[in-house]
């Protein structure tokens, strides 16, 4: 019979502690996993090459670093993510936006899944004035709101769940199957952890060793040589503090609000905050070579601002 979390936790002298938040997001935040996670989460870039993954799709990823990645809302309050990557599908003009999460699981009072339809909306929200102006919704970009639940409910162990928007006609003609897909603009993903067994799914199985909940090296050898290509000391690359199995169990990233204050300024931090991330994604983009004048089209920037970006920058590129 399998001992329950708590006997186990005691057992191998695993800390409680919040102060593991970093490294988790250490883990999480590495390029490579990112790349390896979007390809197991969005679809069009499933059995891509990871390196093509990072040199060609990851525009921009912010894992806050010391900090979980704050904007400010027009109550007064911050909505802190842990992760947010910016990307763009290969050879298309498609862009999405994934948010990248860690819980422990523990009883919060609400369900996961509300916070992350509330995340995502947040994020579309913001997408207005940053990826499309006007009325022009038809340029919204997907967002993906992905939980990694380490200590889940028995239920969620091994899984992953999708919640999505999909189309059902009640009267009138069969619709076509574009038709049903029409208003697919979010997704949130659940996935479930489980210390006690091995995942069933690539994604499962890589996380279950990256957060330290394998059963030893010889699993470690499996999963990170043989299945993903990596060496056997990559999560050891990725923190040096992570230590035992319970570096899972973290409670990461919902910190409630700031004090309120008048809603000009909160109105007047929301457009700082979109206009660094906009200038942090062209960025992104000049150093990856892309010509000025699309990246000026991607972002919805004048040419001369980004001209200008680049020259206080230093950043070098080729005209």
């Amino acid at each position: 019979m399998k001992e329950d979390f708590e006997v186990y936790r005691k057992r191998k002298k695993i800390p409680d502690k919040r102060i593991l938040d970093q490294e988790a997001k250490k883990i999480l935040s590495d390029r490579k996993t990112l790349a390896i996670i979007l390809r197991e989460i969005v679809p069009e870039l499933k059995g891509m090459e990871i390196q093509k993954i990072m040199d060609d799709v990851i525009v921009s990823a912010n894992p806050g670093d010391m900090d979980s990645v704050a904007h400010p809302s027009v109550d007064g309050g911050d909505v802190r993510y842990d992760i947010l990557i910016d990307a763009v599908i290969p050879d298309s003009s498609i862009g999405v936006i994934v948010n990248i999460e860690a819980q422990n699981s523990s009883n919060e009072g609400y369900d996961y899944v509300d916070r992350g339809i509330y995340y995502a909306a947040r994020l579309i929200s913001e997408e207005k004035g940053l990826y499309f102006k006007g009325d022009d919704y038809g340029k919204i970009r997907k967002v993906y709101s992905v939980w990694i639940l380490t200590n889940p409910r028995k239920a969620l162990r091994n899984t992953i769940t999708r919640y999505r928007i999909r189309a059902e006609r009640e009267v009138g003609i069969e619709m076509s199957e574009e038709d049903r897909e029409a208003g697919d603009k979010t997704e949130i993903v659940m996935v479930g952890l489980d210390y006690r067994n091995r995942g069933i799914a690539p994604l499962l199985r890589l996380l279950r060793v990256l957060f330290e909940l394998s059963e030893g090296i010889e699993e470690d050898e499996e999963v990170l040589c043989e299945e993903f290509g990596l060496s056997i000391d990559y999560n050891k690359e990725r923190s040096n503090s992570m230590s035992g199995l319970a570096d899972a169990y973290i409670d990461i990233g919902y910190e409630k609000g700031i004090e309120k204050g008048i809603e000009q300024g909160i109105e007047q931090g929301i457009e700082k905050g979109r206009s660094e991330r906009t200038r942090d994604i062209a960025m992104n983009m000049v150093r990856g070579g892309m010509p000025l004048e699309k990246i000026a089209s991607f972002c919805f920037l004048s040419l001369d601002t980004l001209e200008s970006w680049v020259e206080e920058s230093g950043c070098e590129y080729k005209a």
